[in-house]
């Protein structure tokens, strides 16, 4: 009978210990207004007026970002798009030729 209340006993200290520690762990993964200077100051920008892509080239000349190619999911895409830094938007530019297999 011992046997049991010790392992209820520890059962229960086990159970408090767990909780402390979530508790702590909680109260120290929250962050104040404080942490911001350290993030930097992120300004909104234009929103891409393309269709969203995966595996995209990217390059910039000057101040102009440029961003062309990709998949969707579903096709290979073609489009480039230019991205005017100073102006805050975006304009599309002439399709990606595709290149023809050359012979060996």
């Amino acid at each position: 009978m011992k046997y049991i209340y010790n392992m209820k006993e520890r059962v229960n200290h086990i159970k408090m210990l767990t909780m402390a520690s979530l508790t702590l762990c909680l109260m120290a993964s929250c962050s104040s207004d404080d942490d911001d200077d350290d993030l930097g100051n992120w300004v909104d920008k234009s929103v891409f007026d393309g269709s969203p892509r995966s595996g995209s080239a990217y390059f910039t000349i000057g101040n102009i970002g440029y961003s062309g190619v990709g998949y969707d999911g579903d096709d290979y895409l073609t489009s480039f798009w230019a991205y005017d830094m100073d102006g805050d938007y975006w304009s599309q530019k002439a399709d990606f030729q595709e290149q023809q297999e050359m012979p060996l």
